[in-house]
C-alpha cells in the first residue's frame, strides 16, 4: 500500500516561483487523470530566497520573531554599507508591489531583525514614519536601514522618497538612532541616499 504524501506546512509562501530562481519547496498540487482516476501529488516549485537566506531575522509583527532567530543569531551578517544590504533585499525585484523594509543592526552594526514595514500598490508602500521608529526602540538598534522596491523599474527616488527618508532621519534621531541609508532596488539598479550623498 503507497503512503499518503505529507502535505507541506500551512505557512509555506511561494514568491515567483521561476525555473532560474534557488531554494526548491514542494508545491502541493491535484492533477485530474482520465475519468476514472484521480491522483494527488507534488511538484517541485523553486521559490525565491528572502533576505539572502537571512528570513530567521523577519519580525512578522513587532512582538514576534521567527522560532529560528536564536539558532541564527550567532551567524548575524554585518551591515555596513549599500553593498551589504544588496543581496537581503534583491527579492523585492520580483515583487509587484511596494515593500517597506527595516533592518536594525546593533553598535557593531550586526543584524538584530529586519521588519517589512509597509506594503502598499504598484507606486507606494503605505507606510508611516512610526512604523519605522518602533522597530529599533523594541529591538535596542543602534541604527537602522531601510529599503524599497520599485515596481516600475526604475530606482530613482521621488520627492515623497526624499520626504519620508528626511522624516524618518529625524525621528529616529530624537530617539538616539541613526538611519544610516536608505535603499531602492528596481530591474534597473539600485539607489543608496548614502552612496548619493542625500543622507547628510
Amino acid at each position: 500500500m503507497r503512503s499518503k504524501p505529507q502535505m507541506p506546512p500551512a505557512d509555506v509562501v511561494l514568491y515567483a516561483p521561476a525555473a532560474d530562481l534557488a531554494a526548491p519547496v514542494a508545491c502541493p498540487v491535484r492533477r485530474r487523470n482520465p475519468p476514472r482516476k484521480r491522483t494527488s501529488q507534488f511538484l517541485d516549485v523553486e521559490a525565491l530566497t528572502l533576505y539572502g537566506g537571512h528570513e530567521a531575522f523577519l519580525v512578522r509583527t513587532a512582538l514576534i520573531r521567527s522560532e529560528k532567530y536564536k539558532r541564527t543569531q550567532a551567524y548575524a551578517p554585518a551591515i555596513r554599507n549599500s553593498q551589504d544590504l544588496f543581496p537581503l533585499i534583491a527579492h523585492l525585484n520580483c515583487s509587484d508591489v511596494e515593500y517597506l523594509v527595516v533592518m536594525a543592526v546593533d553598535v557593531r552594526m550586526k543584524l538584530l531583525a529586519i521588519h517589512e514595514a509597509g506594503k502598499g500598490s504598484v507606486s507606494s508602500a503605505h507606510a508611516e514614519v512610526r512604523d519605522v521608529v518602533k522597530i529599533p526602540l523594541l529591538t535596542g538598534a543602534t541604527a537602522v536601514f531601510i529599503a524599497h522596491n520599485h515596481p516600475s523599474g526604475d530606482p530613482k527616488p521621488s520627492g515623497e522618497d526624499v520626504k519620508f527618508t528626511v522624516a524618518v532621519k529625524a525621528a529616529l534621531s530624537c530617539i538616539g538612532v541613526q538611519l544610516l541609508d536608505h535603499l531602492i532596488t528596481a530591474d534597473q539598479g539600485t539607489f543608496s541616499f548614502a552612496d548619493s550623498g542625500m543622507m547628510r
